[in-house]
């Protein structure tokens, strides 16, 4: 007996699988830290050195305690140039209360929080050590990489 229903295949879009895409398979593994102790101008040169907008902070234990920015690096050495102020730590100029990632995040919750709030980046966090990062740059790459596979 001839069967003569059509078989229906679901095809599925690059954009559709990158809803299922979790940020641990396009996080940067390569990333800088910060440690809490180090100087702001030390930290500054780190930031400009490796062309990043901002770096996690971290404790002797390696655990995320806060984020410092260019901006918070900017204001720094303006202050301490201009107003002669006395150097100091990056645990005094970082911020703290940031938001992170878990590496089981989906794609699309990760360009939500980019549209949401003005960061540059975001760590990703297990047993809250910092094991990536994710920039707003990175997501940018994807989601072209994403449009161009789709027409």
């Amino acid at each position: 007996m001839v069967n003569y229903t059509p078989e229906f295949v679901k095809v599925t879009s690059d954009i559709d699988k990158s809803s299922n895409l979790e940020i641990s398979e396009i996080m940067l593994g390569n990333f800088i830290c910060i440690q809490e102790d180090t100087s702001i101008s030390e930290a500054t040169k780190i930031l400009l050195k490796n062309n990043f907008t901002g770096a996690p902070v971290v404790d002797k234990e390696n655990k995320l305690i806060g984020f410092l920015s260019e901006r918070e690096c900017l204001k720094y050495n303006f202050d301490m140039q201009y107003y002669n102020e006395c150097p100091l730590t990056v645990n005094h100029h970082m911020s703290t209360g940031i938001i992170t990632l878990d590496p089981h995040d989906k794609f699309f919750h990760v360009v939500e929080l980019f549209f949401k709030h003005h960061y540059h980046m975001y760590p990703v966090l297990e047993d809250q050590r910092v094991i990536g990062i994710v920039t707003r740059q990175l997501i940018l790459k994807k989601l072209f990489e994403l449009n161009q596979t789709t027409w």
